[in-house]
């Protein structure tokens, strides 16, 4: 196990082709009512470049000790800068931000109290507020994970992204991100987690999410959606295997919508109708009926639903 400075929290941001935005996530960690942290900004540009350039400048800028630069020796993606911030953090406590998303000012202190509140936690999750710039339409989702979720977070996503923080001591158990995987690598490292530890929730928003559809996000593939979850289930035979029949309808069903969202944000409707009719086959729902409707429609429309009746 290795070692961390009690009651600090660690903030891995890695950042990649963001100067615009990565000012506005940095100041989002730095003014948090919770100080006891480092800020620990990845570099994921390759060294030299000039993005490299601007980054060395925007860093050097701010004059606060609890800001530091990594740089990786070449550009990877996402779950390696996240992992070689993870390797350098002194914390007890280990959170992530991405370079284009920000924190309310509140976020680590609520997490922090939650922890404090039962030494079996080891993981925090927040609502997060998401935010379609481009449609001008925003709206907010709770996790409801608390206690032992380990089965539940088989079958569904129930902590959320990577607005949950984490205490070190389980990621020296569990590893860090799958850096194979092209999406999804949240997702399963919860499942590593929550195998060996309690969580919890604050059952408020506390991260700003920004989706621009139409820009690179991984998001934006859904094909890499696909794949993930084919080896995600592979990885995790044993334990999917374990599962009850109704249980692995709901995660089938869980699965084919999330791509079927993934599909209508990238206006593939034909991709999206047929998960609409696997996820139909597998647990029919009013949610499904829902998406089937939506999917008729541009994607603005289903925000607007998400919006109105939190499906």
């Amino acid at each position: 196990m290795g070692e961390y400075i009690s009651d600090l929290v660690s903030v891995i941001m890695p950042t990649y082709k963001r100067a615009d935005k990565l000012k506005r996530a940095i100041y989002s960690v730095l003014e948090q009512t919770y100080d006891q942290i480092e800020l620990l900004v990845v570099n994921d540009n390759d060294p030299g470049d000039d993005y490299s350039n601007r980054l060395e400048e925007l860093i050097s800028s701010i004059d606060d000790n609890r800001l530091y630069l990594i740089h990786q020796s070449k550009h990877k993606n996402g779950a390696a800068a996240r992992n070689a911030g993870i390797k350098e953090a002194k914390g007890e406590y280990i959170a992530f931000l991405d370079d284009d998303d920000t924190w309310i000012k509140e976020k680590l202190e609520k997490q922090i109290k939650k922890f404090k509140s039962d030494s079996e936690i080891g993981l925090v999750t927040t609502g997060v507020y998401y935010i379609y710039s481009n449609e001008k339409i925003t709206y907010e989702s709770i996790p409801k994970a608390n206690g032992d979720v380990s089965k539940e977070i088989l079958i569904s996503n129930c902590v959320g992204g990577t607005q949950a923080m984490v205490k070190k001591a389980i990621l020296d158990e569990v590893g860090g991100f799958d850096e194979k995987l092209r999406a999804l690598q949240d997702y399963e490292l919860w499942i590593r987690v929550c195998q060996c530890t309690k969580v919890a929730t604050v059952e408020e928003p506390y991260l700003n999410y920004f989706n621009y559809r139409g820009t690179n996000q991984v998001s934006q593939v859904t094909q890499n959606y696909e794949i993930s979850f084919n080896n995600i289930s592979k990885k995790h035979f044993k334990l999917i295997g374990g599962l009850t029949c109704n249980d692995k309808k709901q995660r089938d069903n869980a699965t084919y919508l999330l791509l079927a969202n993934k599909a209508m944000r990238n206006s593939d409707k034909k991709r999206a109708f047929k998960y609409i009719l696997k996820a139909l086959k597998t647990k029919p729902s009013v949610k499904t009926v829902v998406y089937g409707l939506m999917a008729m429609f541009d994607y603005k429309v289903l925000l607007k639903a998400r919006k109105m009746i939190k499906i």
